[in-house]
């Protein structure tokens, strides 16, 4: 299902591999996935990270709009039952940047690369 929703978003999917299985969040709405994000934990307490923040393509409007703040609500609990002190997210579409914001995210750098490299 979530492949889904990336392949629709015209996004590259995560592999499952990268979806940990504890802090894959999926929430729905009357029994259907509205929204997933994933909460991705570090080994220090400060911060951990949110990531593949995702939606379903054919759910839109007021309630979806409703249940992204519920559901990085939802993400800032766990995080701090955890311990953690800050939740860290990433974007490139400006679509995304505008959002966090809406969201109670800071801004804190742009113009950031990201590099991987295989082992």
């Amino acid at each position: 299902m979530l492949q889904g929703w990336w392949k629709a978003a015209e996004e590259p999917e995560p592999s499952k591999e990268m979806l940990p299985e504890d802090t894959t969040y999926i929430m729905e709405y009357n029994d259907v996935p509205i929204l997933s994000v994933c909460l991705y934990l570090t080994n220090c307490n400060e911060f951990c990270d949110a990531d593949c923040f995702i939606g379903n393509p054919e759910f839109a409007g007021e309630v979806r709009q409703i249940g992204a703040i519920k559901i990085v609500e939802f993400l800032e609990h766990s995080a701090k039952r955890l311990g953690y002190k800050k939740i860290r997210a990433f974007a490139y579409k400006d679509k995304l940047k505008e959002y966090y914001p809406n969201l109670g995210f800071k801004k804190t750098v742009d113009n950031v690369a990201s590099f991987v490299k295989e082992l």
